[in-house]
């Protein structure tokens, strides 16, 4: 039993009180999606008390609080199943049970936590910057100016290499998308037929392997009939199969081994190439259109993660994303030996336990719906950065860009920089008409990217830390700490986060209560940071003062948690 005066949630900005005997949690059943943070806290008289997942032991979990018990919990739902060779009829599972500081409540519990697993967070892209999706980096006008570091894509090797731009060969493990003649009509029997003939074809063809790997690899549903939906998107008019991405899966062909083997390897990454990829890229990481639920028994022998089940049957399943696990751990643990990186799409939503096997993370984004300005919440962006801590995270705006006016794209960049995240563009729907093939767009914010880019890239390399060590006076004044660095440089960001202009004070604590010069990096001000400061934020606008503090004792910074 634990009675905390306060059950802390995302982050020391959306806490809730404990009242009468209601339960809270931030996880939920397999039935209604899965987790949301892998750790919790409840705060105590004294200190908070944390528990926190073993991201490299995935389960079906849930983590909360009961007032009306007054009961602090884990619990983890197991179908314990004959057929799982690993584990027959067991389940392995691991969390951590622990205490941090009450004063900086769910934001020092987070700190220790990569403390207890320092590999899961480890940074292997220090040199950071934008994401391109697809087009040549080559072929934009003045590409320099923009900050491109990531290319989604293998088009132009040697550019890249040149240009110290890192490309990754595009992956998509959790489907395939069969198009289908306009006339066929859409049914389950039709599809199957074609997916049948092509698997029998006699040539050697992509469709053939894609099909024999579908029947391998193919996630079921309840009735033992392959998983599918009917789409027409731009690149596919057809069927899209939920597909099953372990590399342990039985037969000569599966999902995983035509993804990924050895002789992909060796042809890609040989030493000998003339040019180099930098890495895999995985899309649609997380299975926008796949089942949650696959109930094929002959992939329950090769599991390595327990099964769940069902709320209304109690049927053994397995859970899509255990599956897209096995995947990216496999791959993640091969791409490292070869010093090389995974960056991924659409990741963090629901599954934190895909991040520690991930470099670089992402997702296309649209903040401008029916074109209304409507930025991703706070709670949203604080779940990927705990979730990545110090490793970049990078997003593409999907949108119609005849709404993204210039105003809007200085509020899109102002937003990104607060967190230390890279903000870039991709289509409205990620397929046509690119952003970075429109010169009229790009050039129209040229300045922009200019003036922010540079200042994103200092910021989020300095190194994101829970922990600030600055409060505001102001509680629609947010504040974030970055660093600090090797040199000392330690960056507080600040957002006005109301519709009002705001005056409002920072006090420092710890290593932050000294005095030290300051410098704003937008607005090229400085100032004296004497144990904090006072300034002003118009509605929505945000700040970033630099501070150097490489004087102040390294011990006494780590005792602190500024760094590890």
């Amino acid at each position: 039993g634990h009675a905390p005066g306060q059950f802390l949630g995302e982050s020391d900005r959306g806490r809730f009180r404990v009242v009468g005997a209601e339960e809270h949690g931030l996880a939920s059943w397999v039935d209604q999606g899965h987790e949301f943070f892998p750790l919790l806290g409840s705060r105590g008289d004294a200190d908070v008390l944390a528990l926190g997942i073993d991201l490299g032991f995935p389960a079906q979990w849930r983590l909360g609080y009961s007032a009306g018990l007054k009961l602090f919990y884990i619990a983890f739902d197991f179908s314990l199943h004959p057929a799982t060779e690993r584990f027959p009829s067991q389940a392995p599972f691991a969390f951590v049970l622990y205490q941090a500081d009450s004063s900086w409540g769910f934001r020092a519990a987070a700190e220790k936590y990569y403390r207890i697993f320092p590999a899961y967070f480890e940074v292997r892209s220090p040199d950071q910057g934008i994401w391109m999706p697809f087009t040549d980096v080559g072929t934009v006008q003045g590409w320099p100016d923009f900050g491109f570091k990531y290319h989604e894509g293998n088009n132009n090797l040697r550019f890249d290499d040149e240009n110290n731009i890192l490309s990754f060969r595009y992956t998509e493990p959790s489907t395939w998308w069969m198009s289908m003649p306009a006339e066929t009509p859409r049914t389950y029997e039709t599809a199957m037929d074609m997916v049948q003939k092509y698997a029998q074809a006699e040539e050697n063809s992509e469709s053939r392997a894609r099909a024999r790997s579908l029947l391998a690899s193919g996630s079921h549903d309840a009735n033992g009939r392959f998983q599918m939906q009917f789409r027409n998107e731009p690149w596919s008019n057809g069927a899209v199969f939920s597909l099953n991405p372990s590399p342990s899966l039985a037969g000569e062909i599966t999902n995983a081994s035509e993804m990924w083997n050895a002789r992909i390897a060796e042809r890609l990454y040989s030493p000998e190439a003339q040019y180099h990829l930098d890495g895999e890229y995985l899309d649609s990481l997380e299975g926008y259109v796949t089942a949650d639920l696959n109930f094929r028994e002959d992939h329950f022998q090769t599991v390595s993660v327990p099964l769940t089940f069902t709320l209304d049957t109690r049927r053994p399943v397995i859970y899509k994303a255990f599956s897209f696990y096995e995947f990216t751990r496999n791959l993640s643990e091969d791409v490292h030996r070869l010093g090389k990186l995974m960056f991924a799409n659409s990741v963090p939503h629901r599954f934190s336990f895909l991040c520690p096997w991930l470099d670089v993370m992402g997702t296309e984004t649209d903040w401008i719906p029916n074109n209304q300005w409507a930025p991703e919440s706070d709670e949203i962006m604080n779940y990927r950065r705990t979730l990545c801590a110090r490793k970049p995270y990078l997003f593409l705006m999907n949108t119609r860009f005849e709404n993204l006016t210039p105003e809007r794209v200085e509020r899109y960049f102002q937003r990104c920089l607060f967190y230390g995240m890279f903000p870039s563009m991709f289509s409205h729907n990620a397929a046509d008409d690119p952003y970075w093939r429109n010169p009229t767009l790009y050039n129209r914010d040229r300045k922009l990217f200019k003036k922010y880019q540079p200042v994103i890239k200092k910021v989020a390399e300095a190194g994101w830390e829970p922990v600030t060590w600055a409060r505001s006076n102001q509680p629609d004044v947010w504040v974030e700490r970055f660093g600090p660095d090797g040199d000392g440089n330690c960056y507080i960001t600040v957002l006005n986060s109301s519709a009002d202009n705001k005056a409002f004070q920072l006090s420092g604590e710890g290593p932050l209560a000294v005095k030290t010069a300051w410098e704003e990096e937008i607005n090229n001000q400085s100032g004296t940071w004497d144990r904090g400061l006072e300034a002003s934020l118009e509605a929505g606008e945000v700040r970033v003062f630099h501070l150097i503090v490489k004087n102040t004792p390294e011990s006494s910074i780590r005792e602190s948690g500024m760094i590890q």
